[in-house]
């Protein structure tokens, strides 16, 4: 078996204080394909189509500190195929159901990329990832790494 690891950041020693981006790569290659700047608090949210259920899914995330992401809500129409229990306070609001107070830490975020399902990313509500803008069935992974400015 073959083991493919990415190095996603190297440590540098700067007097400069360092900033977060949200960074996807490519889940084998480790290529860089789209990259921004956050803080500390922002909600990435990632939407899609069921692919069982055929209705919208969303999961908002919470950019932590120590660059991790913590699952605060998730979003959907349909209870059925595929629907974890999360933990967190359940309610419906109108089409939608929602689990929020979820707070499950992630270290980082892997998918398979489907631009059928119509797979976004938005960060405080501004579109970040359109389902075009990432390569279509190709293993990816987002993180939260720090930099120093350059």
């Amino acid at each position: 078996a073959i083991l493919f690891v990415c190095i996603l950041h190297a440590a540098t020693v700067s007097t400069q204080p360092e900033e977060l981006y949200l960074s996807i790569h490519h889940g084998r290659s480790c290529a860089l394909l789209k990259s921004r700047f956050v803080h500390v608090g922002d909600v990435i949210r990632l939407s899609w189509i069921h692919s069982v259920e055929l209705t919208p899914w969303e999961e908002d995330y919470e950019v932590q500190t120590d660059g991790s992401l913590v699952l605060k809500t998730t979003r959907f129409q349909s209870y059925g195929a595929g629907v974890p229990e999360y933990g967190g306070k359940f309610r419906k609001e109108r089409e939608w159901m929602l689990y929020e107070n979820i707070n499950r830490r992630f270290p980082a975020l892997n998918w398979i990329h489907s631009r059928t399902v119509k797979f976004e990313i938005r960060i405080n509500d501004s579109v970040f990832v359109k389902p075009e803008d990432l390569p279509h069935h190709e293993p990816l992974k987002l993180t939260i790494v720090r930099e120093t400015p350059p």
